[in-house]
């Protein structure tokens, strides 16, 4: 079986294993508040900036010595699409039946996402940077607590497209700091090291893969579930729903 997955939702079996298979088998999505598209203005205008400097380094990252911006501009427009950054990892599981014991099942795992952009280090080595904005300056740790899996998803996309990869990767951080009459909203800008994993997003894939069916079909996708993570609020919420319903019911019942 195919499936295709994306770095969030890889993110989102972090999460909540439960909420993430629910997602990717049975299209049962997680309720979503609107999103302020002011952050991806200020995405837009950060990348334009970026691509002013291909093949150079702008000011604000000349720290990071022997360091570039990709030359590539057409390499860089493909990997920004939402699908435009490829990997296959393929699975085999063991799906005995009562006729076929030894049955195994092979499952193409797809991952796909876009990156915001990469450097080369001074050994050409691919260093994977992404732009975030954030209200305030993040801690040291913040990348680390909510990123990891995105940058290491980046990271073995690329590897497996052919590049060396290096063993950490950016998280380029701006936030709002004030605002000036005469040169508008002040932004702080900070760059956020991470160590990057290369054996961390195919485990994953793996475990995804153990636990689905060996079909697609509708019947099989309801008996495959995993647990929910005891600290999931959604899982929560709705298994506390149920509860209440079922309370309601037989309070009703006993009434009557």
């Amino acid at each position: 079986m195919k499936i295709w997955i994306s770095p969030t939702k890889l993110n989102l079996f972090k999460e909540c294993m439960r909420c993430g298979y629910d997602d990717l088998m049975l299209k049962l999505k997680r309720p979503r508040s609107p999103f302020p598209s002011l952050p991806d203005g200020i995405d837009a205008a950060i990348k334009r900036y970026m691509d002013a400097h291909r093949g150079t380094i702008p000011p604000e990252l000349a720290h990071l010595d022997g360091h570039r911006f990709m030359d590539e501009q057409s390499t860089i427009n493909t990997y920004r699409e939402w699908n435009g950054l490829k990997a296959i990892h393929n699975v085999t599981v063991d799906r005995p039946t009562q006729t076929l014991p030894e049955r195994k099942v092979t499952h193409t795992m797809l991952l796909s996402g876009g990156i915001d952009d990469a450097l080369y280090n001074d050994t050409n080595q691919v260093v994977v940077l992404d732009v975030k904005t954030k209200d305030k300056e993040p801690d040291e740790n913040y990348g680390e607590k909510f990123y990891t899996v995105q940058i290491n998803s980046y990271a073995w996309m690329m590897k497996q497209n052919g590049y060396e990869v290096a063993d950490y990767g950016y998280l380029w951080y701006f936030w709002p700091l004030d605002y000036n009459p005469s040169k508008g909203i002040q932004f702080g800008q900070k760059l956020l090291k991470m160590k990057v994993d290369l054996t961390d997003i195919p485990r994953r894939l793996e475990e995804i893969a153990e636990n689905l069916p060996a079909v697609s079909f509708e019947a099989l996708k309801y008996r495959h579930h995993f647990k929910s993570a005891p600290d999931c609020g959604h899982c929560n919420y709705i298994q506390e729903k149920k509860d209440n319903e079922d309370t309601e019911k037989d309070q009703m019942a006993g009434a009557n």
